[in-house]
């Protein structure tokens, strides 16, 4: 992915282009067992320029009705616990009763061009719940210096 794939305007070729470059790798992730459930990637004005979920492509989500996308092209990153109760997410509901989101800005040349979020399943994790909540609770209480790259909190 460029910085040139956030740019508008978004036509049908281009979100096309971008998909026959990304879903040979998202097809992976998933065949793979990785708990990958949706990837997509977002342009500055909330276009959904590639999603794993092929209707979801080309859809423009509301900045206002989206407050972790928001953060995103604002330069933080959101997670949260999901129900997937949202009308987006109806069909992720058929793969697990829930779902980690976490959405963060597309960073490229120094300057946040987009955003990507990505739905990971929790149902690996149900069971070792309050011990991975207590982890991640605890570790943020103790440090501060929390950095997000490449897709990982360190």
């Amino acid at each position: 992915v460029t910085a040139a794939d956030f740019d508008p305007p978004f036509t049908a070729s281009r979100l096309t282009g971008l998909a026959v470059r990304l879903d040979p790798y998202a097809e992976r992730l998933v065949r793979q067992r990785s708990g990958l459930l949706r990837l997509s990637l977002y342009g500055r004005d909330g276009t959904t320029i590639y999603s794993s979920a092929f209707s979801h492509r080309g859809r423009v989500l509301p900045l206002d009705g989206t407050p972790l996308l928001a953060g995103a092209l604002a330069g933080q990153v959101g997670v949260e616990a999901s129900p997937l109760e949202a009308p987006e997410e109806a069909d992720l509901r058929e793969q697990g009763d829930g779902a980690l989101v976490i959405v963060a800005p597309f960073v490229a040349n120094g300057r946040i061009v987009g955003a990507y979020r990505v739905y990971q399943d929790l149902a690996p994790f149900r069971p070792i719940r309050p011990l991975v909540w207590t982890v991640v609770l605890g570790g943020f209480a103790v440090s501060q210096d929390v950095e997000f790259h490449g897709g990982f909190l360190r």
